[in-house]
């Protein structure tokens, strides 16, 4: 007899659909439910588009609830700053493992005053459950 241990990944969702940073207010992801379907875990990967003339660095910030809403939390588990590059789009992924809901914020790291020097950012997630199987 054998047991064969499968990761089973999701269709990826967008979580945040693009949009302009404020000049300083952070921006947040919907709710990603870990619960659901004994899902064990999420790829997440964030998109930051910079402007030509951007000026600041934009943060983002990982926090986690354990009721989606009720009592999440204020203080992030994880923060991460993608360094500026104008003009250019950045990717960073990470792995959210071990809690019961998440979301994902995204902010300038400093303001920027200037609406069209204003960064884009996109959030995705897959999330994944594993499948364990005897033969």
């Amino acid at each position: 007899m054998a047991t064969i241990h499968k990761r089973l990944f999701e269709n990826a969702s967008e979580i945040l659909a693009e949009v302009q940073l404020g000049a300083t207010a952070e921006s947040k992801s919907s709710n990603v439910n870990l619960v659901t379907n004994g899902y064990t875990g999420a790829h997440v990967q964030v998109k930051v588009e910079f402007m030509a003339a951007g000026t600041q660095h934009v943060n983002i910030f990982l926090y986690s609830s354990l009721d989606a809403g009720v009592t999440d939390d204020t203080i992030a588990m994880f923060s991460q700053q993608v360094a500026l590059t104008v003009g250019t789009t950045k990717y960073v992924s990470f792995i959210v493992q071990d809690v019961a809901h998440f979301t994902v914020g995204a902010a300038h790291a400093a303001n920027e005053a200037t609406e069209a020097n204003r960064a884009k950012v996109t959030i995705n997630s897959r999330v994944w459950r594993h499948e364990t199987i005897i033969t």
